[in-house]
């Protein structure tokens, strides 16, 4: 599952993924656990993008791109519709 929560004042914003429901990788979560997830870092308003095999977490860092989560798949990652692209300007 995928969402991002912000807080209350508006000024922290909280990416999550959460790998689907995997034998021996991952239990994932049922909508009222991503509540409650999402309460425990503060958030106020949530917008969830993704509930199933889809989700992927993909990280460019040191100049190397990858993908760090596990997605539920069968075929593992694959194309999607939708991407949400996060910068940090530097």
């Amino acid at each position: 599952m995928t969402y991002v929560g912000v807080d209350q004042a508006g000024t922290k914003v909280h990416f999550f993924v959460i790998d689907g429901r995997q034998d021996w990788v991952s239990m994932g979560v049922k909508f009222y656990e991503m509540v409650r997830i999402a309460q425990k870092f503060g958030c106020w308003n949530v917008t969830r993008f993704d509930g199933g095999g889809s989700t992927t977490l993909w990280l460019y860092t040191d100049g190397a791109g990858k993908v760090v989560n596990k997605p539920s798949d069968s075929k593992g990652e694959r194309s999607c519709m939708n991407y949400m692209h996060v910068r940090i300007k530097q």
